[in-house]
This record gives C-alpha cells, sequence and structure tokens, in this order.
C-alpha cells in the first residue's frame, strides 16, 4: 500500500500516543525485512531520536511471530532470546517491552514497541495503545482497499463518460445522472431507477429515479417483496418483457402500484455482496427490452458497483481518520484540565461536539457498588440531572445499568427496538443510544453514555 498513507496514519497514532501515555513509546514502519523508525515519545532526557538506529533488519519469521504471538509484554533479562529488537530495547534500557504489531490483510505494515524502565509494565498500561493500534490497522485496511479499488477503476476503459462524472466531493445525483444518460445513449429513454442496499439496516434506498419527465428520491425502506429485493436477495439479473405484474407474482414479488409494462434490471455485486442495483422500465410497452440490453446494463453495473464500493470505502476510510484524528485533539485538550471535575466537564462536551452528539454524561459506581450516579453531563438537561443526583442501580433495566453491572459495551441504534432503554423525559429526541465502561482491569469504575437524534 502507499507509503505515504501509511505513515501519515502512523503519524497521527505517535501524536495519539503522546497525548494519552507517559511511556516510552517507538513507532515503525515495516517494508518487507526493514524496520524504519517513524516517531519516538518519552525517551527521557539522556536519549532522543537522533541516537536511535532509523532502520533494523528483521527477519520475516520473527515479524511472524510478532503478528501471531498473544503473549504482548516480554521482560528483559540477560537469557532473553538475542534479536534485533531486543537489541533496540536493551538500547532503551528497558526492563519490559511490549511489541503492537499494525497489520492489514497482507501482513504487518507497522509496529509499536513500548516500554518501561521500572519493570511496571502490564496489560492494563498497554490497553490504550492497545484500542488505537486496532483502529489505526483499521484505517491502514480500508486505504488498502481504496488502493484495490481505484486500480480497478482505472483499468476499466468503456467507462470513460462515467469516471468523468465523478466529482469532489462526491455527488451522487450528479453520478447517477451520468449513468442515466450513458443509459439513454445505449438503450433509450425509459424510466430508469437507481438502488443502493445497506446490509447493516437491511434496507434500500432510491437515490435517483427518472420517471414522467421529473426526477425524485426515494428515503430508505426496508429489504421486502418487491423485484427490487429479489435482485439484491438473488444477486441475479432479471428481465419482465410482458405480464409483469403475473411474471412478478410468480417469483414471490409484490408491486404496489400500477405495473410497468416492460420492466429489466441488474445488481451491483461486488465480491458476492449486493450493494444495490440499476432498474430501467417501459411504462407503456410490453417486449420493450432485448437480452442484447441487459447484457449491457449488466456490465454497466458491474463498473458503477465498483465506482460506488470505492466512493464507500473511501468514505467510511476518512471517517476512521477523522476519528482518530479527533482523539488525537480531545486527549490533548483533556490533558490541559487541571483538576478531575474540569477534566470530566471539559471530556463529556468535547465528546459531543467533536462526534455531534446530542447527549453525554458521566456515571460513576457509588463505593456501595449498589448504583451508577451520575457525575457530569451536557446541557441543561445534563444540569437539572446533576441537580437531582440522577443514578441508575447498578444491573438495572437500562442501558447505563446494564453496562454498569457486565462491565461490557451496549449500543442500541434503534432505542423504539429495543426494551433496555429507560426513557429520560429530560432528553425527548434520544433515538440510539451507547454506553461503554470505564474500567481498570476488570473493576468497573462508571459508564460513559452518549445519545443521538438518529436511529
Amino acid at each position: 500500500m502507499s507509503t505515504d498513507i501509511l505513515k501519515s496514519t502512523l503519524t497521527t497514532l505517535a501524536e495519539t500516543l503522546t497525548g494519552i501515555t507517559a511511556l516510552p513509546t517507538a513507532i515503525f514502519v515495516v517494508e518487507k525485512e526493514t524496520l524504519t523508525l517513524l516517531a519516538v515519545s518519552n525517551l527521557g532526557k539522556d536519549l532522543n531520536q537522533a541516537d536511535l538506529p532509523k532502520q533494523i533488519l528483521v527477519k520475516t519469521d520473527q515479524l511472524e511471530e510478532i503478528l501471531s504471538s498473544s503473549e504482548k509484554i516480554i521482560s528483559i533479562t540477560k537469557d532473553t532470546t538475542n534479536s534485533q529488537l531486543i537489541d533496540f530495547a536493551s538500547l532503551l534500557e528497558f526492563e519490559k517491552v511490549a511489541f503492537l504489531p499494525i497489520p492489514d490483510d497482507t501482513g504487518m505494515q507497522g509496529l509499536v514497541i513500548v516500554g518501561s524502565h521500572d519493570g511496571l509494565l502490564n496489560e492494563e498500561s498497554v490497553q490504550p495503545m492497545m484500542n488505537l493500534n486496532r483502529l489505526a490497522s483499521t484505517v491502514v485496511r480500508q486505504a488498502a482497499i481504496i488502493e484495490k479499488s481505484e486500480k480497478c477503476i482505472r483499468e476499466t476503459e468503456t467507462l470513460t463518460a462515467i469516471t468523468n462524472a465523478i466529482k469532489t466531493p462526491w455527488n451522487t445525483t450528479a453520478f447517477f445522472e451520468a449513468i442515466y444518460e450513458q443509459i439513454k445513449l445505449n438503450i433509450g429513454h425509459y424510466a430508469f431507477a437507481s438502488a443502493l442496499y445497506d446490509e447493516k439496516t437491511s434496507s434500500i434506498n432510491l437515490p435517483y429515479i427518472f420517471e414522467d419527465g421529473s426526477i425524485r428520491t426515494v428515503n430508505a425502506f426496508p429489504l421486502g417483496e418487491g423485484l427490487t429485493s429479489i435482485l439484491i436477495r438473488t444477486k441475479q439479473p432479471l428481465l419482465l418483457n410482458e405480464n409483469v405484474q403475473e411474471q412478478a407474482e410468480s417469483l414471490g414479488a409484490k408491486i404496489d402500484g400500477k405495473p410497468a409494462k416492460s420492466w429489466m434490471g441488474t445488481p451491483l455485486v461486488i465480491d458476492n455482496q449486493a450493494i444495490g442495483a440499476l432498474i430501467v422500465q417501459d411504462l407503456e410497452n410490453e417486449g420493450a427490452f432485448s437480452e442484447d440490453q441487459l447484457e449491457y446494463l449488466c456490465m454497466l453495473a458491474n463498473q458503477v458497483g465498483r465506482i460506488l464500493f470505492n466512493a464507500r470505502i473511501l468514505d467510511e476510510a476518512q471517517s476512521q481518520i477523522n476519528k482518530l484524528q479527533t482523539a488525537t485533539e480531545i486527549a490533548r485538550d483533556i490533558s490541559s484540565a487541571l483538576n478531575l471535575d474540569e477534566l470530566l466537564l471539559k471530556a463529556i462536551n468535547l465528546i459531543r461536539d467533536r462526534f455531534s452528539f446530542y447527549h453525554v454524561s458521566l456515571f460513576l459506581i457509588d463505593p456501595g457498588e449498589h448504583n451508577a450516579v451520575i457525575r457530569e453531563a451536557t446541557g441543561d438537561a445534563g444540569a437539572q440531572l446533576k441537580r437531582i443526583g440522577h443514578k441508575l442501580a447498578v444491573g438495572s433495566k437500562s442501558i447505563v445499568g446494564f453496562v454498569a453491572g457486565k462491565g461490557e459495551p451496549l449500543v442500541v441504534n434503534d432505542i423504539q427496538k429495543d426494551a433496555t432503554h429507560l426513557p429520560n423525559p429530560m432528553l425527548p429526541d434520544t433515538r440510539a443510544e451507547a454506553a461503554l465502561p470505564l474500567k481498570i482491569g476488570e473493576r468497573i469504575l462508571g459508564v460513559l453514555d452518549v445519545q443521538s437524534t438518529v436511529p
């Protein structure tokens, strides 16, 4: 994958680690059997990056051993197996060292080395860095997928007109207008609809429909029993040139409203996953379409699917990068707080503002471990909840109560479909809620609760 993208990701990771830990840390880019030192932090007064080797040669089997090992922390003694990485850790006078790999689907792309001079390095102290490593690995994987998708796009010569319609920032309407122009040119002036499928929510939306001379959209609806849903489920193209309603019913499909006289559609399939569909209809005439036209539509769908998949992956990767950068900024801002009250207040407001949440609150478990008591919360509602000493019983039928009891994160993306959510009249606009435990080892200290107005 691109070295520039990898270095950018690891540089952001280095800045984040500097904000959340005082442990000595070194970050490397891995290229084949060469580790290139990218950044170091918290090395102490006697050492700086200039004193360290810029590159370390490490055999592939050693990298694979680090990648597959469940034992992340190593104590360095005279008997410790000699290797280039151990020599590097010894140069830094570490008594204990943790090797935290950053892999993608092809192997290790980066390596974070964390050490301690006092032998107090443990799983609890490196857990925040392991969490950030996982996020960095996700970004690296997404970037590799983007590069692969972009290569496929470059190799596609038949879509010159459509690729010219790809603008920055991405414009779905303009893109499908360009698709429809190709359909008009090669198939004819017919009604056209584009469909996008979201597997996570099992829903379909129609971002571009041209019918009766006008353009419209249809918001998301559940995958159901219509012809579009059949395309998504079967991942096979479909041509209905006569008796459309009868043929649709024989396939188990239901048609709402007046059926077309001729209908053809093909799914957008990438890696055996349907991500949408293209549909062309003649509302007045039977026998309007040919097998050759369906074949053209399938070819078009194959290329359109690649572009849409690339756009979706790019959006997801950018979102991950934004989250990593936001985490860096939050860590820096919070680290300037002078006391616990200031830190907590600053933290919840930053989380709310940077991630655009409706409400954020922080609960701490009381000394008897019976209740999660609100300590800080955002907005006027938060101030009222603090005044009344709002609390939820540990293990109670509420999202915060569940997380306080189990010590596991809980995400409820539609509160109307989950009985765990306990409605709060002071927060009437909540539509989704997530809670995460605040823990040291197995001890649950409290709960961070975030709420959104968007399901």
